[in-house]
């Protein structure tokens, strides 16, 4: 989809739903160019001054913040790979990723707008898990005067009856599956992914539902006191969290809204990369402490540096910012080379709102 057409639908989106509190930017940063450490593939968020240190609380912020990320990096990469296009922005797209299959006689694209794929992926236990990610907003149209602002949700039942298809093909190939079913998805994809969990037609099957940036419309009401099945990650900027989410039925500490670490446009942190790659380096530096923690840790494959270096951002002049973080490690080690208590060598704000790409001339 044009990019200015994804503009004007969130626009509509802001006349139909009530605002809530969120850091609204209308325009782009930096000139419209992709650059800073977030867009590159070196390791950096451990030398920040404020992540020196595990969260004590995996319900405080922070703690949600890794928590949430360590557990649902493959659920936001699946929802992501239903959206990638060998276009102008393939740049954006992952490659090959291990372990993470998809199921081509599940692969789904109606006359509606409906769209879905569905993944396997391995548990510890060598069984599979079934990863259902619904495709978010992709045709201007059908999508977004379809299905998030119409009357009648046209994809609502697509999504009923694609969920009911998938636990067919899982019983016909019970030995090889788990009894973990996850349903995942991008903005509409999202608020699909809640619609199913929601529903009392599909969801006694559904284990755990990711949304990310999800629509706020899933359709059905959740129960009282909110879903616990459902995860909702967002960025902080991004246009949507201006809209009332009230009826998707999150749970506060299944929630986390406030994903900062690449500066654009409300607009731009609505697209599917953004919010992923903030999640992989979250993940990243979760299990980076895992394995501060216990030296023997492995982490599970794809670990979310290994996802993050299978894209080529080719805009973001990495070789240069690669280089800086590669000063900056030299530094970081240097200063705690010799004491037990870390102390970074950059701060926060200086990652999110001023790291940028060595200048060339």
């Amino acid at each position: 989809m044009k990019k200015h057409r994804v503009a004007v639908a969130i626009l509509l989106a802001l006349t139909v739903s009530g605002c809530s509190s969120f850091r609204f930017s209308p325009f782009p940063k930096f000139g419209g160019k992709i650059e800073g450490v977030a867009w590159c593939s070196k390791r950096y968020l451990d030398m920040v001054n404020e992540y020196q240190k595990a969260p004590k609380d995996i319900d405080s912020e922070y703690g949600k913040k890794l928590r949430l990320s360590k557990d649902g990096y493959i659920y936001a990469l699946a929802a992501t790979l239903t959206l990638e296009k060998d276009n102008s922005e393939k740049q954006y797209n992952f490659g090959p990723i291990k372990n993470l299959t998809k199921i081509p006689s599940l692969s789904v694209d109606k006359l509606n707008g409906f769209q879905a794929e569905t993944f396997t992926f391995p548990d510890p236990r060598g069984k599979k898990q079934l990863i259902i990610a619904f495709r978010g907003s992709d045709q201007f149209l059908i999508d977004y005067l379809g299905q998030n602002f119409g009357f009648w949700q046209i994809q609502n039942s697509s999504a009923r009856e694609y969920v009911l298809n998938a636990m067919h093909y899982r019983d016909t190939h019970k030995d090889e599956f788990s009894d973990k079913v996850v349903v995942t998805g991008n903005s509409l994809g999202g608020a699909l992914a809640a619609h199913v969990t929601n529903t009392k037609y599909t969801e006694k099957f559904i284990t755990e539902a990711w949304l990310f940036n999800p629509s706020p419309r899933p359709g059905v009401s959740p129960p009282q006191g909110g879903n616990p099945k459902i995860r909702l990650l967002s960025t902080r900027s991004e246009i949507l969290n201006i809209s009332s989410r009230s009826q998707i039925g999150v749970q506060e500490r299944n929630k986390y809204t406030d994903f900062d670490l690449i500066e654009s446009s409300s607009f731009y942190n609505h697209y599917r990369w953004v919010l992923a790659r903030e999640i992989l380096w979250y993940a990243d530096l979760a299990q980076y402490f895992d394995q501060k923690k216990h030296p023997s840790f492995i982490a599970t494959e794809p670990t979310p540096l290994q996802i993050i270096a299978s894209q080529n951002i080719t805009d973001a002049n990495c070789s240069l910012t690669d280089d800086e973080t590669k000063a900056r490690r030299t530094a970081y080690e240097q200063k705690n080379k010799n004491t037990s208590a870390a102390s970074g060598t950059i701060s926060l704000k200086e990652i999110t709102n001023v790291d940028k790409a060595v200048e060339t001339d």
